[in-house]
């Protein structure tokens, strides 16, 4: 939540009036205050879905973040591979400069 948005917030929990909650009991308090602090934070900061990309996910249990890097790396030179169109010296090529990582 940006720093503009988390002012707006605190601005409008201290107008609110708090003195109707005196009167209830200390359930019906928190379930109202829950409610309230609730609408306040969907207005001015909602939830956000947040879709993460086939690519950039481990599939497996046992693929690792490096895995899934070289993974990728792979597929990019095999595409300039694809792309050159060229004899299997320039993949032999890119092997051994691989080898030597």
């Amino acid at each position: 939540m940006r720093d503009n948005k988390v002012e707006i917030t605190k601005t409008e929990l201290n107008e609110f009036d708090w003195k109707c909650f005196s009167n209830m009991s200390s359930n019906e308090g928190y379930s109202d205050f829950i409610k309230i602090l609730t609408d306040i934070l969907d207005e001015y900061a909602p939830e956000k879905e947040i879709i993460i990309k086939e690519k950039n996910s481990i599939r497996e249990e046992w693929m690792t973040t490096g895995l899934v890097k070289s993974c990728r790396t792979r597929d990019i030179l095999h595409k300039k591979a694809l792309m050159k169109n060229t004899t299997g010296t320039y993949l032999t090529n890119i092997s051994d400069s691989l080898k030597n990582i």
